[in-house]
């Protein structure tokens, strides 16, 4: 998982008519605080396993989209409003503001390897988990294009 939090500001004012010159006194002013966590997991029905008896190892495919959850929930959202009569605030700017919000941090998190950590957690939480029941087993993982070697003979399938 990964935390983020930060200001997201929204400043608007009434445009004359077919120009980009603002008209003096009609800005409005939105400054929002907010916290949020994005979640990143794999359903664990999905993952797909093959046991090998003879080889003594274990194939495991980890599912290609993990499932991810962007929460930013209200009771930690600040939202200060400088209002004005000649133009008023919207009531979707706040939700505009924040859905970008979302979207930025999500982009942000994705550069900084949000998926690629959680799989990798997923899987030194699989290694040690079977460590403890098999430790005579090697496990190794597959990606989900790749097919586990056949042996016919000692072969069970999981899923």
């Amino acid at each position: 998982s990964e935390d983020y939090a930060g200001t997201a500001n929204v400043v608007d004012n009434l445009q004359i008519p077919y120009t980009d010159f603002d008209i003096w006194g009609t800005q409005h002013k939105i400054q929002i605080l907010y916290s949020g966590t994005i979640k990143v997991g794999y359903d664990l029905n999905e993952l797909k396993t093959v046991v090998n008896n003879q080889k003594k190892e274990i194939y495991i495919t980890i599912p290609a989209k993990p499932i991810v959850d962007n929460n930013l929930p209200q009771e930690k959202v600040t939202v200060m409003q400088d209002n004005n009569v000649f133009n008023p605030i919207r009531a979707d700017e706040v939700t505009v503001r924040l859905s970008e919000v979302k979207a930025q941090q999500l982009e942000s998190a994705e550069r900084n390897g949000i998926y690629e950590k959680a799989e990798t957690h997923l899987k030194e939480i699989i290694v040690k988990t079977l460590a403890k029941v098999h430790s005579e087993y090697k496990v190794v993982f597959l990606k989900p294009t790749e097919q586990p070697p056949v042996d016919q003979k000692e072969t069970s399938v999981a899923k």
